[in-house]
């Protein structure tokens, strides 16, 4: 961090001084963010497609990504993951509810995975 320290005057000659601590954070352009719901209501443009994002500057490279029902059935597979899941199973809508997500991807050479679960409403 860095402490700045401003005087100012008036045009009396009065006098103020402002200290100021700027902390600066490096960025993190390697954080992966994975929504946690989604929906399937297409007309609103928001939240349509369950997939993981990144910053554009990040080097994660995504490999696979699985999708599984609650009966521990794959409902999608895409790889590598561009698009995401619309939440469709062969050609239908899918159940309103919870769906466990594993994605596999790529960092600085290393191969690892995040497992977690999303909320599909309508």
């Amino acid at each position: 961090s860095t402490d700045i320290q401003v005087e100012l005057f008036d045009e009396n000659g009065c006098s103020v001084t402002l200290e100021i601590r700027i902390r600066i954070i490096e960025p993190s352009f390697n954080d992966i963010f994975i929504p946690n719901i989604f929906s399937l209501n297409s007309r609103d443009g928001v939240n349509g497609n369950f997939r993981p994002q990144v910053s554009p500057l990040s080097t994660i490279e995504f490999i696979e990504m699985q999708i599984y029902d609650r009966w521990g059935n794959l409902v999608y597979l895409e790889s590598p993951v561009d698009e995401g899941w619309d939440g469709y199973i062969d050609n239908s809508k899918a159940l309103q509810g919870v769906y466990v997500y594993k994605i596999d991807y790529l960092l600085n050479g290393e191969n690892l995975n995040m497992i977690g679960q999303l909320t599909l409403v309508r």
